[in-house]
């Protein structure tokens, strides 16, 4: 793995720049693919982007969470989980004040489906951040209570949303 503490600021900035836009480009293309996979497919767009596009940018919090949790760094890497999840959470309002004028996200997909799945996302937020003020508390076998609460709590955030899709006319 390379190094970049031997590098100048300057040079890991312009890598930094490099990944940013490729990310970026990357992102774009991803998020048309995931359009055009659930309308073939007929999962419906919060639940493809939910999943695929959500699964996929999550990839690199989940690598430094890894990171984390294996060097021992338990907070950080709850931190980390937290941050990366507060950070769209904010991208998405920045959009919602600057970019749309005045016009909510919300105009442009008005479904009650795609309202209750923010709304599920405040409560997995509020959810991961009880685990990581209040600690483990009961473990069995080194699995711990939060954990198995959050995986069940994330699965079923996934299928309300689809329970309360109504049919479009």
């Amino acid at each position: 793995m390379t190094d970049f503490s031997t590098n100048s600021l300057p040079i890991n900035f312009g890598v930094f720049s490099v990944g940013a836009v490729l990310v970026w480009l990357a992102g774009t293309k991803l998020s048309k693919y995931v359009d055009l996979i659930a309308d073939r497919t007929g999962l419906g767009k919060a639940f493809a982007g939910a999943l695929l596009l959500g699964g996929a940018t999550s990839l690199p919090e989940l690598a430094t969470t890894l990171t984390a949790a294996w060097s021992n760094a338990a907070e950080m890497a709850g931190a980390n989980l937290l941050g990366g999840v507060v950070m769209q959470i904010a991208v998405l309002a920045v959009i919602d004040a600057v970019v749309l004028r005045g016009r909510p996200l919300t105009f442009f997909s008005p479904q009650s489906s795609l309202l209750i799945a923010g709304v599920l996302l405040i409560a997995l937020v509020a959810l991961a951040s009880a685990a990581v003020t209040s600690g483990e508390l009961v473990s069995y076998g080194g699995i711990g209570f939060w954990p198995v609460l959050l995986f069940t709590a994330y699965v079923g955030s996934l299928w309300v949303p689809i329970a309360w899709r109504r049919p479009t006319s």
